[in-house]
């Protein structure tokens, strides 16, 4: 019960949700798509940092089963609530005075034409971008899932320390879901992206050297900060490459690189820290390597074609 509920239908139900405010703040804001994408999926974010103390509170006191029962109280209250905020944007509908560009700001074109899920699927971009943001992924999750035990090693912290950073990790994300997103407004989300992925690879080719609290914080900061970015640009890049009118779907698709990166990742760093007796430097190498290759991707990547009708 605990894969079927917690897993299969609370894992359907966050991805069902994650999309819809995404892609419905997304339309009613064309002009500045980067910087509140980002502010939409920072409330995801902010989510874990509010809510995982109060998560450990209840289950302290009242165990994990009432906890989940009153998690699934308060998340009907909230998304009925939060839904019936929200309100489709009107057919063609453009803010007041403000006209489409022909290209985004720094590099990359703005698709007019409104691609169907079907017809991105057809476009060889779309997987171009799947691989870009799943290396981004196996990055920041790999991180961020063994931020703890990889303090302990290579800086040499204490439980109680690891378990400080792995709190500050969900701050920094949040932030950088927000910085980088508006910031992809004004330089282009390709060339956004490609800061992001250059200090994630020198980031993660330096990691094993982070051998003080201080720096090691400053390190996976960096990680969490960047593939915050990650997650709060690649909607626009969505809504640019392939329109907004199916952006949610559209980002769907895309965003299964997460699923991707959730799995490889964290796994990567398991089977080598295993395979080399506890080092976790092949799994920075890998994931250096990984980003270097993300980084080059954002410098040639181009528009879909319209579909010939």
């Amino acid at each position: 019960m605990l894969y079927i509920g917690y897993g299969i239908f609370g894992g359907a139900g966050i991805g069902i949700t994650y999309g819809i405010p995404i892609a419905t703040c997304i339309k009613w804001f064309p002009d500045k798509r980067g910087m509140i994408g980002g502010l939409a999926v920072a409330g995801f974010g902010l989510g874990s940092v509010f809510y995982a103390p109060v998560a450990a509170l209840l289950v302290e006191n009242y165990g994990p089963f009432t906890t989940f029962f009153w998690q699934a109280v308060y998340t009907i209250v909230g998304v009925s609530i939060g839904g019936k905020l929200m309100k489709a944007t009107p057919d063609g509908y453009i803010p007041e005075g403000w006209k489409i560009p022909e290209t985004t700001t720094g590099n990359l074109e703005t698709n007019k034409y409104d691609f169907t899920p079907k017809e991105m699927l057809k476009t060889p971009q779309y997987y171009f971008l799947l691989v870009m943001y799943t290396f981004a992924n196996i990055a920041g999750l790999m991180i961020i899932a063994h931020a703890s035990p990889i303090g302990q090693q290579i800086a040499n912290l204490s439980p109680m320390q690891a378990g400080s950073i792995v709190s500050i990790l969900a701050i920094v994300n949040t932030i950088g879901r927000i910085f980088w997103a508006t910031l992809s407004d004004k330089t282009g989300r390709m060339r956004a992206l490609f800061i992001m992925y250059v200090i994630s690879a020198v980031t993660m080719f330096g990691m094993n050297s982070l051998g003080n609290f201080w720096l090691y914080a400053l390190g996976v900061s960096l990680i969490a900060f960047c593939f915050g970015g990650a997650m709060g640009t690649f909607p626009s890049v969505a809504a640019d490459f392939y329109g907004a009118k199916h952006v949610s779907v559209n980002y769907g698709f895309i965003f299964l690189a997460y699923s991707g990166g959730a799995l490889i990742g964290p796994r990567l760093a398991a089977v080598v820290v295993e395979s080399s007796g506890g080092n976790y430097q092949m799994a920075f190498l890998i994931t250096g390597v990984l980003c270097s290759i993300g980084a080059i991707m954002a410098l040639f990547a181009k528009m879909p074609k319209v579909p010939k009708l």
